[in-house]
């Protein structure tokens, strides 16, 4: 799953936890691991067996999906699997699980009272923001400097560079000092910083942002934000946040003048058209992308769009941070993802190629697909709070003969469980005609990026799938 993947879905502190919680009747395994974050002797010091042999485990939870072929048939997993849109890369995975009757729970389904309308519990996003804003800041520095511009954000260092959340925050406390002590060069101000998204990728990047001097302002004040500065009314010592919802984003193509119906958008996106490249993109500086896309809404900033900007003469646009790193989407220019080591490339728009040197002409990309991977402490920790006290319900299930009896699964994990008894569940079995559509229309695979593991062996026989063979953190819970 790669080197820089490191994260575990429980900490020692959490397994300590979840044995107390059921009474000492609960036996967790851990596959051995030197790169993963916590130690093997830290699970040892709290009670966990660390072994490689997970055969006696019924329950075992990873973080990022497994080689298939280590998979054990009739057991149950939890992971992050990537099926639910039918990705063809993750296809394999599914029909082993099936072939396997593995049950199959997935983070990325397991919602408050197990309904659609209601906030995911265990997730990652948060600390994905965190680490782009990260790294996005230190890209813009670069940037900027190879235009001949010296500013704090080279002060930035990158995310991984921190052995906490807390040591990151105190070097942005120093770069907002050198901000508030001595702006940025007339030529470069304002300094904007645009948003798009509402979800916790969006809020983990606004904390880091607002741990600078900033203020934030609305779309429709960014046209006359320069003037303002020149004038004295607004500072030029800080950084000038936009907040972008959809409403900001597009326009009804046969009714621009009404006013933006969001249920309407959502029901009917084919009927709208992006104006984002001309209303918000022409005053930012650094774009963070945290939205939600598919190829039913329009894109943000196509290709073109942005080659025909650069055409007017305006070159605001320094960097991109997409976390939410649609290969092709929202943000068209984003043609690839990056990593951890190599986070940035140059997009120039005139000739719409991909320059080595983030020190070319173009764009600043930033597209790293595995961002919590920078911050392993601290983002297993968070993740942990929200799986800890799913667990001791899951472990007292008795599990069950047949798809029909799962739902004495408590109602998050009932939504959660994508296939078990080799069956997809109900919920989930329009992951079939998507895949067929996908077939039919010749998807081609997208490289999945690699992470960590974890297993948990329980009585019962229905959970979900695995993790990677390389630096799997498995713990294994058994009543």
């Amino acid at each position: 799953h790669g080197m820089w993947e490191r994260r575990s879905p429980l900490s020692p502190l959490q397994v300590k936890e979840l044995i107390k919680q059921t009474g000492n009747k609960t036996k967790v395994l851990v596959q051995p691991c030197t790169r993963r974050i916590f130690s093997n002797d830290e699970y040892r010091q709290v009670g966990a067996t660390v072994t490689e042999d997970l055969s006696a485990a019924s329950f075992i939870i990873g973080v990022k999906s497994p080689p298939k072929e280590i998979l054990l048939p009739e057991k149950s997993y939890m992971f992050f699997s990537h099926t639910i849109k039918a990705q063809p890369y993750s296809m394999p995975l599914l029909d082993n699980i099936l072939d396997k009757r593995i049950a199959l729970f997935d983070y990325e389904c397991i919602t408050r009272e197990g309904r659609d309308d209601t906030p995911r519990l265990v997730a990652f996003g948060a600390y994905a923001g965190r680490a782009g804003m990260i790294d996005g800041l230190q890209g813009l520095g670069l940037r900027l400097l190879a235009e001949g511009y010296s500013t704090p954000f080279l002060h930035v260092p990158n995310t991984y560079m921190h052995a906490s959340l807390g040591e990151a925050r105190e070097a942005l406390r120093k770069v907002g000092q050198m901000i508030h002590e001595k702006g940025f060069p007339e030529s470069i101000t304002p300094v904007v910083v645009t948003f798009t998204g509402t979800g916790n990728v969006a809020k983990g990047a606004r904390e880091v942002f607002e741990a600078l001097p900033h203020q934030y302002i609305t779309p429709e004040e960014l046209p006359n934000l320069s003037n303002l500065i020149k004038q004295g009314v607004k500072p030029r010592n800080v950084l000038y946040g936009v907040v972008c919802t959809a409403k900001d984003m597009v326009r009804h193509t046969s009714h621009p003048e009404q006013a933006f119906d969001k249920a309407d958008y959502y029901r009917h996106p084919t009927n709208y058209a992006s104006v984002f490249h001309e209303t918000v993109i022409p005053h930012t500086t650094l774009f963070v992308n945290g939205i939600y896309w598919d190829n039913r809404f329009p894109r943000l900033i196509t290709k073109e769009q942005i080659k025909e900007l650069r055409a007017t003469g305006n070159n605001k646009l320094k960097a991109v941070a997409d976390i939410s790193c649609d290969i092709g989407g929202s943000c068209e220019f984003l043609h690839r993802p990056t990593s951890i080591e190599n986070p940035y490339y140059s997009y120039n728009p005139e000739t719409g190629e991909e320059e080595t040197k983030v020190t070319g002409s173009g764009v600043l990309m930033l597209g790293v697909d595995n961002l919590p991977s920078e911050l392993p402490r601290d983002a297993s920790q968070h993740f942990g709070d929200g799986l800890l006290p799913l667990l001791p319900p899951l472990l007292e299930w008795q599990g069950s003969s047949s798809v029909e009896d799962m739902q004495s699964l408590s109602p998050e994990m009932y939504r959660a469980c994508i296939a078990a008894h080799g069956s997809l569940m109900p919920k989930w079995q329009y992951i079939q005609r998507l895949r067929e559509q996908h077939e039919t229309a010749n998807v081609q695979p997208v490289p999945v990026s690699a992470a960590t593991a974890v297993a948990t062996k329980a009585t019962s026989a229905a959970a979900s799938a695995g993790f990677g063979a390389a630096p799997a953190a498995s713990i294994t819970v058994e009543l």
